[in-house]
Order: structure tokens, then C-alpha cells, then sequence
């Protein structure tokens, strides 16, 4: 059934631990900082049952105690656990081990994930299938996904996306206009 929306409001936010949305959220106009380099801050869905048409319009998620130059944390700002046929709205995801992740022992299939900027993420977006699960035919359409120039050059475990190995390869997902 309808679960109803999580809003955030326009507005700062400082954040210590993970949440979970199993409904739309509304957090448009809304920016979060974090400190702690080993959370998974936002996890939209669920491990046990696939998600169906929801909303996600995220808050900007930022990581307050990166050095650039430093490498990154195994924090994960936005996971994306077996949603099926939704709509991602994310704008600004920053300094982050990893940006956005898409996974689960399910399907997370034809969603449309879109995004402002993937700022200096050790792995800017990570498919990563669980056991037999898959990550296919998803759109991503985003502006920019990119590091400062201050982390280096071919810099090891730094990736814009990351298809992992898995039981099912991940396949048919489209980028769109990314720079």
C-alpha cells in the first residue's frame, strides 16, 4: 500500500546514521552533511521484497570530513536495493567512498536515476549485483560525474561506474548525457 512521503524541507541537515525510505521521499531544496566514513546514509528499498513505482527526490548528500588527496571512506552515500520502475532524483552526492549504488539479491531493474553531480566519489555510481541477483536496464541521466583534481591522476579504486562481477552480469543499463 501507500506508505506516504518522507519530507525533508528546504534546508541544512547534519546526519550521524542510515535511513531507510520504503515510500517517496521529497527532499528537494534540502542538503545533508555527514562525518562517519563507514555508513550507508540513504538506503532506498528493501533486501527482502522488490520496491515498485515509488518517488525519490533525495536531499544533496555530503561528506564533511574528506581531504582531498586523502582517498575515501567505505561510506556509501545513496543505496538503491531492489526498486523496480522508479524514479531516482538526486542532485549533488560529494566526497563519499561511494556515490550511488545499485544492488540487491533481486532485480533492480528499469528505473530512471537522475542526478545533478557525482563530485569526487572514490566510485561515482557502483552496480553491484548480489548473489543472483541482477542490475539491468536502468536509464542514468546526469550531468556530471567527476573528481577534483586535487585527489590525482589514474588514482587506484577510483571509478565514474563500476560494474562488478557477478553470478549475472549487469547489462542493458543506458548513460545518458553524462560528462
Amino acid at each position: 500500500g501507500d506508505l506516504g512521503t518522507v519530507y525533508f524541507p528546504p534546508g541544512a541537515y547534519v546526519m550521524s546514521d542510515s535511513v531507510q525510505f520504503l515510500g517517496n521521499v521529497d527532499g528537494r531544496g534540502a542538503r545533508v552533511y555527514v562525518d562517519e566514513t563507514d555508513k550507508v546514509y540513504f538506503v532506498c528499498g528493501r533486501w527482502d521484497t522488490n520496491t515498485m513505482s515509488h518517488m525519490y527526490n533525495l536531499p544533496d548528500i555530503i561528506q564533511r570530513s574528506h581531504v582531498i588527496g586523502s582517498g575515501w571512506g567505505s561510506d556509501i552515500g545513496i543505496r538503491l536495493v531492489r526498486l523496480t520502475n522508479c524514479q531516482i532524483n538526486v542532485g549533488l552526492v560529494k566526497f563519499l567512498g561511494i556515490g550511488i549504488q545499485l544492488t540487491g539479491a533481486g532485480g533492480t531493474v528499469y528505473n530512471q536515476v537522475t542526478f545533478d553531480r557525482i563530485y569526487s566519489c572514490g566510485i561515482g555510481i557502483d552496480m553491484k549485483p548480489v548473489g543472483a541477483g541482477w542490475v539491468n536496464d536502468n536509464m542514468f541521466n546526469g550531468s556530471q560525474i567527476f573528481a577534483d583534481s586535487g585527489e590525482g591522476t589514474r588514482v587506484a579504486g577510483h571509478y565514474a561506474i563500476y560494474l562488478r562481477n557477478s553470478s549475472k552480469p549487469v547489462s542493458s543499463n543506458v548513460f545518458d548525457k553524462i560528462g
